[in-house]
């Protein structure tokens, strides 16, 4: 039976070449750009998994009395919490923003090379709450020694190949000398503590740094704590709020400290979710639109077979039979559509890079494939959903009624919300184009076209400025 099955599948999905060709490639496309902007969805709900301590990592954060965030923290706070030892903290550390810098590496007694790296300044308690364990260097060693810097593997790797890099000599921007004591294992690219850009190395224990100055009423880093295995950050939060801590910044009011857990600040997740949800919400509707467009023609290739269903009822086939055989029909088109996407895949999405200002993501193929497949599973179990209203509905017609039966209501039914997803996406891009043309007359609106044309664009960040040290 299943050899007829695939035999009379086949025979009618050739019948209509061109519509199935359409329809699977339709469905093709559908399900690569949804899983394109799924793969992106998910980027952003997995952030931080890779560190095995996540549960118990606190971002500690300052809390204004209108309930506002305050970047960063200042040095000193990471210390006034260790001093007062609480007694569900394993260990406290601090570290800086994550900054762009111009470093001179020792090659060799006779060569340095320069390179840019993201430094972050920070202390060995760093490693631990994030669990980056060292592929090379002593962590004993390391905590004796000032000015020391912790290099990626992948910074490593690119300077040094795979020579060890311990114990050379590494000359900042600000001329201050380090020596590298170590290799840590790679940040992976999807967390919260540096979202935008690659932790390549870590400065420790620098002297007259900006960790050591301690400057008052001023932020510039990052407060971590690691719980107790027993704990987690709401707890510490509470003690927090117990204690009343509050700093003074800015000479404003003081600002109340709380803990919150690894990526769950609030001026984080607002902006991440409405803007991870508008490109869900396109991806989503490219996805129905096309699944419309397939179910269309499947439904209508149904119902367009209404006689000769009728015939087969008429001689004694039951629903059951009628069954397999829309259902093997449905899911060879959907094997035909699974080898399309994957072409897809497998063709483009090596080069394609998501960049959105400071917002870059490389996607995966084999990730990109399951979740292809994983969709399909779920078109398979829509289409016997599908196959078995299809065929109780035949059920309930006489042999009559089979053969004079009419399929425009399915099909306009399916056009009209195709329609509707259409004028959806018309109606978006026309008001953002007529919003950015508000916006241009409001900024340049005293200005000629000959003024606009000579408006240039200089960059004064200090990375860009020629270094003028003797």
């Amino acid at each position: 039976m299943i050899q007829h099955y695939l035999t009379v599948a086949l025979r009618n999905l050739l019948k209509n070449k061109g519509q199935t060709l359409i329809s699977a490639a339709g469905l093709a496309v559908g399900l690569f750009c949804f899983a394109l902007c799924t793969y992106l969805l998910r980027y952003w709900m997995n952030e931080d998994n890779e560190f095995n301590n996540k549960k118990r990592i606190a971002e500690i954060v300052l809390v204004q009395d209108d309930g506002h965030l305050v970047s960063g923290t200042p040095a000193f706070l990471g210390v006034d919490i260790r001093n007062k030892q609480f007694p569900i903290i394993e260990c406290i550390t601090r570290a800086t923003y994550n900054n762009p810098e111009n470093l001179s590496f020792e090659i060799s007694e006779s060569k340095t090379l320069p390179y840019q790296l993201y430094v972050m300044e920070t202390d060995t308690n760093f490693i631990t709450v994030f669990d980056r364990h060292l592929v090379c260097g002593d962590i004993s060693a390391i905590n004796k020694q000032p000015n020391t810097l912790l290099l990626s593997q992948s910074a490593a790797k690119r300077i040094y190949g795979d020579e060890n890099p311990v114990g050379k000599k590494v000359i900042g921007q600000d001329q201050k000398a380090y020596t590298i004591g170590g290799v840590f294992e790679n940040f992976p690219a999807n967390n919260s503590i540096s979202p935008y850009e690659p932790i390549e190395a870590l400065t420790l224990s620098v002297l007259d740094g900006f960790l050591e100055q301690q400057i008052k009423e001023r932020t510039g880093c990052n407060t971590y704590a690691l719980t107790l295995p027993n704990f987690k950050p709401d707890d510490l939060d509470k003690q927090l709020r117990d204690l009343n801590l509050r700093v003074l910044l800015f000479d404003k009011n003081p600002s109340l400290v709380r803990a919150f857990q690894l990526g769950h600040t609030k001026y984080k997740n607002t902006g991440y979710a409405l803007f991870y949800g508008f490109i869900f919400l396109i991806g989503l509707l490219i996805f129905l639109s096309s699944l419309l467009n397939y179910y269309s023609f499947i439904t209508g290739n149904f119902y367009n077979r209404t006689k000769e269903f009728s015939i087969r009822k008429g001689i004694g086939e039951d629903k059951k039979h009628l069954f397999f055989l829309l259902f093997t029909e449905s899911c060879l088109s959907l094997f035909f559509t699974t080898i399309f996407a994957l072409c897809l895949v497998e063709l483009l999405a090596p080069g394609f890079q998501f960049s959105f200002f400071r917002i870059q993501v490389d996607f995966d193929s084999l990730s990109l494939s399951g979740q292809i497949v994983e969709y399909l599973l779920g078109c398979i179990m829509l289409s016997a959903i599908i196959c078995g209203i299809v065929c109780l509905r035949l059920d309930r017609i006489s042999l009559i009624e089979g053969i004079h039966f009419s399929r425009h209501r399915v099909r306009n039914t399916l056009l009209g919300i195709q329609y509707f997803i259409a004028l959806f996406f018309l109606s978006g891009a026309a008001i953002a184009t007529l919003q950015t043309r508000a916006g241009e007359q409001q900024l340049f609106s005293s200005l000629n076209n000959d003024e606009k044309e000579r408006i240039f664009f200089v960059r004064t960040d200090y990375q860009y400025m020629e270094s003028t040290y003797p």
